[in-house]
């Protein structure tokens, strides 16, 4: 569970963020996804590993500012989006999955049926929104191939527009 909680959080949120601010395609859903699993496991895994707490809380605001960078960089190279762009997507991404993991480590952390719900909740809205998207996608797809296609007349559809 110390994994999975800041995971599930940072899955929903943070591709939830990425696809409402740059719709763009399936691709950002993914690449969103595999960075946002990689970093934040390795994440957790390097904070498990801290002996105090003024350690952990080092660690993980150094992880942070490293995380912003990192993914606005990833995203930068793979999905061909301005740079300062990515890096506004990113800061606005992390600060929001660091802020609902605070405020769900406070009230609910603590209790484990409670952060179990939470946990398979926010896993239940991601694949409900890996669905939305997928199928968008797909309809989309299937709507501009229509259009693109030359009717019975031989002519095609754009032209009469």
């Amino acid at each position: 569970m110390n994994i999975l909680l800041p995971l599930s959080i940072t899955l929903l949120f943070e591709t939830s963020i990425y696809m409402i601010l740059n719709y763009r395609s399936l691709k950002l859903f993914f690449v969103a996804s595999l960075m946002n699993i990689l970093l934040n496991v390795s994440m957790n895994l390097l904070l498990s590993l801290s002996m105090s707490l003024e350690e952990f809380v080092t660690l993980l605001v150094i992880y942070e500012v490293v995380t912003v960078f990192a993914e606005s960089i990833i995203l930068w190279i793979t999905m061909h989006i301005k740079y300062w762009k990515t890096l506004v997507f990113s800061l606005l991404a992390n600060a929001t999955s660091f802020g609902v993991g605070l405020i769900l480590n406070t009230y609910v952390y603590q209790h484990k049926i409670a952060a179990i719900i939470v946990c398979s909740a926010f896993f239940l809205f991601y694949l409900l929104l890996f669905v939305l998207v997928f199928f968008l996608f797909a309809k989309n797809r299937e709507v501009r191939n229509q259009n693109n296609k030359p009717d019975k007349s031989g002519r095609d559809n754009k032209e009469e527009r």
